[in-house]
């Protein structure tokens, strides 16, 4: 069904975060007067929901987990999709009309660079000339931070305050396209 890409390190945790807040608006819809949401939140289409989900957030961050070996699927050459989801930290070179870097430069890699390299110059200066200045790598902290959408950053309640924030931004530039 989904060949590429295969399982990678976290996956599990961003499915567990989903599957866990499914059941618990599960749970708490039961009670409701309204049929309809007893319905729709229906402890027998958990699985099902979280699967949707599950799916529809990893397509939007396939490109973080897209590899250039030969189990990634792809090459060089080969152009990684796109994706809605924070597309403000994908393009490293967004600004740069002189376009990409002649080599390849995986989508995660070239997200972090851009958090650090562009974006937190705009909002933070003096951290932004001391992370350069320690010649700190982005991916060091970066891809964790992409991968598992800050899953070890924060508590879970506090990430899913952020989760909330992200998929809103998501799909208000989504809507804007």
């Amino acid at each position: 069904m989904h060949p590429n890409p295969s399982y990678r390190q976290g996956m599990h945790e961003v499915l567990a975060v989903i599957l866990l807040v499914i059941e618990r608006d599960g749970e708490l819809c039961q009670g409701s007067d309204s049929k309809g949401l007893a319905k729709l939140t229906s402890p027998a289409y958990v699985e099902h929901d979280t699967f949707m989900l599950f799916e529809a957030l990893m397509d939007e961050m396939l490109p973080w987990y897209h590899t250039n070996d030969k189990g990634g699927g792809g090459s060089s050459a080969d152009k990684p999709p796109q994706s809605t989801l924070g597309s403000v930290f994908f393009s490293k070179h967004a600004d740069d009309k002189s376009g990409p870097p002649a080599e390849f430069v995986s989508p995660v890699v070239a997200s972090c660079e851009r958090i650090q390299e562009v974006l937190l110059e705009k909002v933070d200066k003096p951290m932004s000339k001391m992370l350069t200045s320690l010649q700190l790598s982005p991916q060091l902290y970066g891809i964790r931070w992409l991968r598992l959408l800050f899953l070890r950053e924060f508590k879970l309640e506090e990430t899913l305050v952020l989760w909330d924030a992200l998929f809103a931004c998501s799909a208000k530039q989504e809507k804007a396209r």
